[in-house]
């Protein structure tokens, strides 16, 4: 205890180095608390989902570029004619143009979403349910909406009663059916998807533009739950066959794209167990709290050098310097012995020289 107190008079007679370490520290370890907090969010925190091991993103590559879109008849194939997954969602987020009454508010974010989608997450409605694939049959058949428990929260104050509300989505009715879970926010990093309609709604909640279900765009992102027993590898070589047989049909079609280039197509597993996808699971595996010490570690070494470079003139201090500058000790342990004072509170716990006690050195 007493080499606490004299430690704390000895901050206490350099208020201005004393202020310099603090804010060092405070900014160090603050740096370090909010970089952490964002990681843990964007690449260490997994899927609020059941099981998210299993997921896994598909994507398709080229000789040119990788990527995660696909078209509507794809996913229809892959979610029909797989044999490596209990079944495969598919997703395209998008602003959506609201209305609550007769109060229109600014383009809020929201998706389309498979008839299966919430079903093969394994995700349940914290209040009434969720899409369901009788709402995703045909285009235009089931004007429903899930909305996120943020959202019910934001807009209709929570109200108990909102299952069976209506919102306007560009201009035409879908009525309310479900709030998801309050931790549930999709499967897009940064962003919670406020409101979600099945595929087959597209046109009616963005007139005039043209269904993802008919134009053949590559505009949705799947994903897959491999079977029970089944490894990536397994999944990625019974999927990638059926996707070879895919493309040499697309192949042999007339378009704009040559029979070439449709057969260097080959198809990307990734696992879809953290919501940034492929750049979540590459920086993930590397993302360690060594890190975050190592950081913390630097901050701690930049106030010992402060503290070395304090001007302590105590008996202590000139011993020790002295004693260094006597003996031959490596280059490393030197300017980390240099750089640390007896007077700071680093050596608050080391024996001090005092009448009736051995020195230390």
């Amino acid at each position: 205890m007493n080499d606490f107190k004299f430690a704390f008079r000895q901050l206490l007679k350099n208020p201005g180095f004393t202020a310099v370490a603090v804010l060092t520290l405070a900014l160090g370890i603050g740096a370090n608390t909010a970089i952490f907090s964002l990681v843990d969010a964007v690449l260490l925190k997994r899927l609020p989902v059941k099981n998210p091991g299993q997921l896994v993103l598909l994507r398709h590559a080229d000789s040119r570029a990788t990527i995660t879109q696909f078209p509507y008849d794809t996913y229809k194939q892959f979610r029909d004619q797989n044999q490596v997954f209990s079944s495969v969602l598919a997703y395209y987020p998008l602003r959506l143009t609201v209305s609550v009454g007769d109060q229109p508010e600014p383009a809020v974010a929201g998706q389309l979403v498979s008839g299966n989608y919430y079903s093969v997450l394994g995700v349940n409605a914290a209040v009434g349910r969720t899409i369901v694939p009788d709402d995703d049959r045909a285009p235009g058949e089931s004007p429903v909406c899930v909305i996120s428990y943020n959202y019910w929260q934001r807009r209709f104050a929570g109200d108990p009663a909102i299952v069976g509300k209506t919102v306007q989505l560009g201009g035409a009715s879908f009525t309310i059916v479900g709030v998801t879970p309050p931790e549930f926010f999709g499967l897009e990093v940064g962003s919670s998807m406020d409101i979600s309609i099945p595929l087959m709604m597209h046109s009616q909640a963005t007139p005039g533009v043209e269904s993802v279900a008919n134009s053949g765009r590559y505009v949705l992102t799947l994903m897959g739950r491999l079977r029970r027993g089944e490894t990536m590898q397994q999944a990625h070589a019974g999927l990638g066959a059926l996707y070879r047989q895919m493309v040499a049909e697309y192949a042999s079609q007339p378009g704009k794209r040559s029979r070439e280039s449709w057969l260097e197509e080959r198809l990307v597993f990734e696992s879809a167990a953290w919501p940034s996808g492929v750049a979540a699971c590459g920086w993930a595996g590397n993302c360690s709290p060594k890190a975050f010490c190592s950081a913390l570690l630097a901050v701690c070494s930049d106030c010992s050098s402060l503290i070395g470079e304090a001007d302590c003139s105590c008996h202590c201090c000139l011993r020790v310097k002295s004693r260094l500058n006597s003996i031959s000790i490596p280059m490393p342990a030197s300017l980390v012995l240099r750089s640390w004072c007896p007077c700071s509170p680093a050596w608050c716990l080391a024996w001090r020289p005092r009448s009736g006690r051995r020195a230390w050195i």
